[in-house]
């Protein structure tokens, strides 16, 4: 078994896992995130989505966060990103047809530069407990942002963000939720 997490071979091999799992908590349209049926956040986290807006998931996995978001917000311009192709194919079949733009990108490497100008940009399935070094995956993420724009991360390890979130610069802690196990939400923007 593979078991380098920061590798798309791995999230290739465990696709079909993944997508069973993650497609139970996407039934619920305003799940954002579940792990393993524990704990979900809203779509309300986003703020107010308005037609015309425009959002990013990196590491959109299989779609179901896309699917949830596409449901309830139609009019907003979704694009997936993720550097797993198993994943992506995934994605393509449980979005409906021109649901969103799937990209396939390695998040390590910086966010390609077609996918700027987004009003959203999210991390919801820890996507950023997976890059080689979290300032950087970060810092590639608020890349993608318009000025205005905010990252919100879901994760499983909050100390480790929020120490990556010090070494950033001209960043603003715009909401922060932390839990007892090391999850919680953080909600970034630009100074």
């Amino acid at each position: 078994m593979l078991e380098n997490r920061t590798a798309p071979a791995f999230w290739d091999h465990v696709a079909h896992e993944t997508h069973l799992g993650r497609e139970r908590c996407a039934e619920d349209a305003g799940a954002v995130w579940c792990s393993q049926g524990e704990r979900k956040f809203g779509l309300d986290l986003l703020g107010p989505l308005k037609a015309g807006h425009r959002l990013l998931e990196v590491g959109c996995g299989h779609g179901a966060v896309l699917r949830a978001i596409s449901d309830q917000y139609p009019h907003v311009h979704l694009t997936g990103m993720d550097f797993s192709s198993g994943q992506l194919g995934l994605s393509a079949n449980l979005l409906q047809k021109d649901a969103a733009q799937l990209v396939q990108a390695d998040l390590n490497a910086g966010v390609p530069g077609q996918l700027r100008g987004f009003d959203f940009v999210l991390s919801i399935f820890g996507a950023l407990d997976f890059v080689a070094e979290v300032p950087r995956g970060l810092e590639n993420c608020l890349d993608a942002l318009v000025s205005s724009g905010f990252l919100v991360v879901v994760t499983s390890r909050m100390d480790d963000l929020a120490t990556a979130v010090l070494q950033l610069t001209n960043v603003a802690v715009v909401q922060e939720e932390r839990l007892s196990d090391g999850r919680g939400v953080l909600i970034l923007g630009r100074d």
